[in-house]
């Protein structure tokens, strides 16, 4: 796998997600995949919203080339894993782990020695998604 240079520490505040989006999406653009941009964008940002929301600590967004697409990991400081919950339907909340799940081809939450890592793969066919959990 080839890590793409955009992988960084963010501050804990909701300006990050706009940080982490922008790269991430620039590089696949840059890399002739211009309709795995918002997809990839979403995937990215969802995770780090959550984090900024509930982990108060660093993020650093990893996206890799993969064969078939992109696996975006999504690192904070809190070991406690996302989970889904119920939006009100007009509410602007709670639908982060749903986008990623919906969006992804594969995705999970991984332990490490410091908290956990959200991986979610947006494949660059539309056809392959359906939220299969890898960890």
């Amino acid at each position: 796998m080839t890590t793409v240079a955009v992988s960084r520490w963010l501050p804990a505040e909701p300006a990050s997600v706009v940080r982490a989006r922008r790269p991430v999406g620039a590089s696949r653009a840059a890399r002739g995949a211009p309709a795995h941009v918002d997809g990839l964008a979403l995937i990215t940002g969802e995770p780090v919203a959550d984090a900024v929301r509930h982990a108060a600590s660093p993020r650093r967004p990893v996206p890799r080339q993969v064969p078939g697409g992109t696996l975006v990991e999504v690192c904070d400081e809190d070991p406690r894993h996302p989970v889904v919950q119920v939006a009100e339907p007009s509410g602007p909340r709670h639908r982060g782990v749903f986008v990623v799940e919906t969006l992804s081809s594969t995705q999970g939450v991984v332990p490490t020695t410091t908290g956990t890592c959200v991986r979610a793969e947006l494949a660059l066919d539309p056809r392959n998604t359906g939220g299969t959990e890898r960890t």
